[in-house]
């Protein structure tokens, strides 16, 4: 399913974690499918694009947002170790002029950078702490989000819904 070393996340990020790039297995990804309808390809991976996270020694994950533009939700199946992730403003909640792609591509100026660092820096508006035998559905590009393993060591599996799948049909609203 994997191979090849793993691919350090960046330091704007997080410091320690790294990934690795793969492909389920066909039966796992079918089971995962029961769920919501599955992203098999991203950028140049797949079929059955699958990535495994490593969190070390209490690396914590900053805040941050994806991009949009790849229509991020994702499934994260906890392997090893509990963790918490915490939600902050929507992209659409921000008193300031920018976008997510922006500052995904690094094109938002410093102070753009420093403001909406400002803005998120506040308490989170929910969180959640989760571990292996459940399943988290976080949508990476609508909130910023980061959080910290609640034990020494974390290894996930992350898998991405299809952007075109209407995420409302999977909560009461």
């Amino acid at each position: 399913m994997l191979s090849g070393p793993s691919s350090p996340v960046g330091a704007r990020v997080s410091k320690k974690q790294v990934w690795w790039p793969g492909s389920a297995p066909e039966n796992f990804w079918r089971r995962c499918e029961e769920i919501a309808p599955l992203r098999s390809y991203f950028n140049d991976f797949g079929p059955r694009f699958v990535s495994i996270w490593e969190y070390p020694e209490y690396d914590t994950l900053a805040p941050h947002i994806d991009d949009p533009g790849k229509g991020i939700t994702s499934l994260i199946i906890p392997l090893i170790g509990r963790f918490r992730t915490d939600r902050y403003k929507s992209i659409n909640d921000l008193t300031i002029d920018v976008t997510a792609e922006s500052l995904n591509r690094r094109e938002a100026t410093q102070e753009q950078y420093e403001q909406v660092g400002k803005e998120i820096a506040t308490d989170p508006f929910d969180s959640h702490e989760y571990g292996p035998g459940k399943i988290f559905l976080l949508n990476n590009s609508v909130y910023f989000h980061g959080g910290e393993p609640i034990d020494n060591y974390r290894l996930c599996m992350q898998i991405y819904v299809s952007p075109e799948y209407d995420l409302n049909k999977l909560f009461k609203i």
